[in-house]
This record gives structure tokens, C-alpha cells and sequence, in this order.
């Protein structure tokens, strides 16, 4: 178990993610995957992208707030 949690901390930080410049604004993630950008919210307003959206655990319970779904998510243009 904790070799499975080292190699998950060492893939994050060998992850290059470019750097906003002074003044931007760091672009969305989605807060599962922590790569794709958001283009689904659900109904407590958490935002996730389309393919973390579709898992199961997602549509059961918010993993953010832990908030049951009202309804289905909803795609947003951002």
C-alpha cells in the first residue's frame, strides 16, 4: 500500500505543467484526474472533465463536498 501511494506522489511530480506567467491565471483542472480541463458540473456546482464525470463514484457522490447528485451532470462551455 505504501509503495502504491510513493509511485502515485513520484508520477505527480514528474508531471511538467507549464507555469502561468505573472499576472495569468493558472488554467482549470479537473479536481479528479487533476489534468483535463472541466467541462462538466454537477449539481453542487464542483466542475470535472467529461471523462471523470462518467465514473460511477462521480455520479454517486460528489468527491469534492460529498453531496448526493439532484440531477444529472451538466455540460458547460467555458
Amino acid at each position: 500500500m505504501l509503495q502504491l501511494a510513493a509511485v502515485g506522489v513520484s508520477q505527480l511530480f514528474q508531471r511538467k505543467r507549464k507555469r502561468p506567467a505573472a499576472g495569468e491565471q493558472p488554467a482549470p483542472e479537473c479536481p479528479v484526474c487533476m489534468d483535463a480541463p472541466p467541462c462538466m458540473a454537477a449539481s453542487c456546482g464542483h466542475v470535472y472533465c467529461a471523462g471523470c464525470a462518467e465514473k460511477p463514484e462521480v455520479l454517486q457522490q460528489c468527491p469534492v463536498c460529498r453531496k448526493r447528485p439532484e440531477r444529472a451532470m451538466l455540460r458547460i462551455f467555458v
